[in-house]
């Protein structure tokens, strides 16, 4: 079985996009313990959209073509949303 060799990697990330929607900001917690917001992820199997989870307590869809949130698919919740996740099928 014959090897392929593939080019270095590049010396600099280059950023593509930058979605911007979930709240930042810092909550305290008993103790004085403060941590920031944190945000997860999720791709759909297309490729096209994305899914993400905040501590400002929303799921958001994502159009990864447009670099837009969908608003109409935004789901509210009564408390911080810590994981997303995508089945297969979408």
């Amino acid at each position: 079985m014959a090897s392929v060799s593939t080019p270095a990697a590049a010396d600099e990330l280059v950023k593509v996009m930058t979605l911007e929607s979930h709240e930042s900001s810092i909550k305290t917690f008993p103790g004085g313990i403060r941590l920031n917001y944190y945000v997860c992820t999720s791709y759909f199997p297309d490729g096209k959209h994305m899914t993400s989870g905040s501590g400002d307590k929303t799921i958001r869809r994502w159009d990864l073509e447009a670099g837009k949130e969908i608003q109409e698919a935004r789901i509210v919740h009564e408390q911080e949303v810590y994981k997303v996740a995508v089945s297969r099928d979408g």
